[in-house]
């Protein structure tokens, strides 16, 4: 259970960032999930280490969603 009082849906979006390896690729993965249902409402697929557009171009999923 979250410690951060959600009272309805998109109040609160937090992301996390995984890296791995897949077939000898090197991907960083980003995903953007809502607290209210934990629900992933954004991501992002980088295949360059330390990408941050990952972040950026997941946000543009979550903010296209809450319009």
């Amino acid at each position: 259970m979250s410690s951060i009082p959600v009272e309805k849906p998109m109040q609160v979006v937090v992301s996390d960032m995984t890296a791995f390896w897949l077939k000898s690729n090197y991907y960083e993965l980003t995903l953007n999930m809502e607290l209210w249902n934990n629900e992933i409402v954004g991501y992002a697929l980088s295949n360059k280490n330390g990408d941050r557009n990952t972040y950026y171009n997941g946000l543009v999923e979550v903010i296209a969603r809450k319009k």
